[in-house]
């Protein structure tokens, strides 16, 4: 994946997928595009809604850039490591710069 505009931090992310046809969804009013399974970029991040996963939930979104080039947020319940609910590491808060999440 090619570095989205602006800063980053590389995150890995486990839904499997090519990130064209299927991997961790990006949303912004819908579903954009995907992220492949492995590392992709993250922006910034904020607290939104909560995504639930089987026994896994999140409620933290990170802005990106699918593999389409399309932009959007995705969720960290598809993140690698973690917690329920546990933010991005060492990702950036978006104070408002990218819209509310979903």
């Amino acid at each position: 994946m090619s570095t989205p505009q602006g800063a980053g931090v590389r995150c890995g992310f486990d839904a499997s997928g090519n990130g064209y046809s299927g991997g961790s969804p990006v949303v912004n009013g819908g579903t954009v595009g995907y992220l492949p399974q492995g590392t992709n970029w993250v922006i910034c991040q904020a607290q939104g809604s909560t995504v639930t996963h089987g026994q896994y939930y999140n409620n933290w979104w990170g802005w990106t850039e699918a593999d389409n080039q399309k932009r959007g947020r995705g969720n960290a319940v598809n993140a690698h490591g973690g917690v329920n609910n546990g933010a991005y590491g060492n990702v950036p808060q978006c104070d408002g710069s990218h819209g509310s999440p979903p």
